[in-house]
C-alpha cells in the first residue's frame, strides 16, 4: 500500500521534497524556507544534510531560521523591502548576537 504525497504532513513533504532534489546530486540547491515544517528531529536531520550540501556543492537559501543560517552559510544577505541592508561574509557576523542584529535590520 502506498500513501499519496498530498496526505503527508508539511514536515514529511519537505524531507521528501529534499531528498528527490539530492537524488540528482546538483551542483546548486536554491532551498526556500527549507524548515518550514519541520519538527525538532526533522531540523537536526536537514541540519546534518545541509552540513553535508555545503562541502559539495553551491547553497542558497531562503530562511528565518536566522540562526540556522548563520551556522551553516559562507556569505549572509539580508534584504528588507527588497533591498540589500547587510552582505557579509559569516566570518564576519558573531552568530549568538546575529539574531538581535537581524531583528534590527528588517525592522
Amino acid at each position: 500500500s502506498f500513501d499519496l504525497v498530498r496526505t503527508f504532513s508539511r514536515g514529511m513533504a519537505q524531507r521528501l521534497g529534499l531528498a528527490r532534489v539530492l537524488l540528482h546530486e546538483p551542483r546548486l540547491l536554491l532551498l526556500d524556507e527549507p524548515y518550514a515544517g519541520l519538527d525538532a528531529a526533522g531540523a537536526h536531520l536537514l541540519d546534518a544534510v545541509l552540513a553535508d550540501a555545503v562541502r559539495d556543492r553551491g547553497v542558497v537559501m531562503v530562511t528565518h531560521e536566522v540562526e540556522r543560517g548563520v551556522a551553516l552559510a559562507g556569505r549572509l544577505l539580508v534584504l528588507r523591502a527588497g533591498r540589500t541592508v547587510l552582505s557579509e561574509p559569516t566570518g564576519a557576523v558573531d552568530g549568538s548576537a546575529f539574531r538581535v542584529r537581524y531583528e534590527e535590520l528588517v525592522a
